[in-house]
Order: C-alpha cells, then structure tokens, then sequence
C-alpha cells in the first residue's frame, strides 16, 4: 500500500541528515493519524549501538637513544659524547662538559672514569690515558694456573 504525504514547507531544514529526520518524524506522525482508521501501524526507533570514537592507546613517540655511550676506561677524544640522560643521572667531573639537554660529552682527549661523589652523585671525568698490559683472558689465566690433564700424563712417563 503506497500513501503520499502532503506537501510540506522545508525551508528551515538545512543539511540532508535535517531533511531525513525530520522527513521521519512527520511521516511517523501522519502514519499514527491514519492508523487509527486503518490497521496499518509504524514505528520509528532509535539507533541503540554506541557510536564509535578513537582508540585511546593510538600514540608512539620516537626513540630518543639515551644512556651511556662510553664506559670507564674507554678512550675518548675531545667531543665524544658520554652519557645521554635526561635530567643530572651523572654530573660533569673534570674534563667534562654538560650540554643544554644535560649530555654529558669530553672536553679533551684521555680515559673515562666513573666515580662516586658526596650524597650518592655519580661523576663522569676524563683522565689522563692509562697504559695497560694486554688483557689476559680468563680461559688463558685458567690455563696457566691449571696443567691440563693430558700433559700432566705425558710428563709423567
């Protein structure tokens, strides 16, 4: 069964959602006016479903690359960057500058040094380059300590 509505003025409706809705509401309520004469009934309902809005953990931001970039007796030249930190985790010490983001870089050539200060501070400072003996493994200090099994058997015959 096809019903044409009247003819309506809808000069105040702006957009096409107004239009829609309002052309659902006037139908709905002509409909109900001529339900009571007829047994043809309609309903308009409302949407129940929430609507769907932005994730809330959708963010990242970029990797800023701090901590310590050279350890104690490492060699460092003048400008060599230390220890990136936000904040003073570690203050300058001697040879030593501090940049405006608190990084921490040489100021001359020579060996880092980590060393603790008054009330739990860690200073970073450059020292003069210490000469070291080669660094002797674990294994070849292990060997020289221990006579390995099968040589001790050979000598003993």
């Amino acid at each position: 069964m096809t019903r044409t509505l009247p003819s309506v003025s809808r000069s105040f409706v702006q957009n096409s959602h107004e239009t829609h809705l309002f052309l659902s509401l006037y139908s709905f309520f002509y409909y109900k006016q001529q339900s009571t004469s007829s047994k043809f009934s309609f309903t308009v309902e409302a949407a129940h479903k929430k609507g769907t809005g932005s994730v809330k953990n959708g963010r990242d931001s970029n990797p800023k690359y701090r901590g310590v970039k050279l350890y104690g007796q490492e060699k460092c030249r003048a400008g060599n960057i230390i220890v990136r930190q936000l904040g003073n985790k570690f203050h300058a010490g001697p040879g030593v500058g501090t940049g405006k983001d608190f990084t921490l870089f040489a100021l001359r050539d020579g060996e880092i040094l980590f060393k603790k200060g008054a009330g739990k501070k860690q200073f970073v400072c450059v020292v003069d380059a210490v000469e070291r003996a080669a660094a002797t493994s674990r294994k070849t200090k292990r060997r020289e300590l221990y006579t390995p099994r099968a040589s001790a058997a050979v000598e003993s015959r």
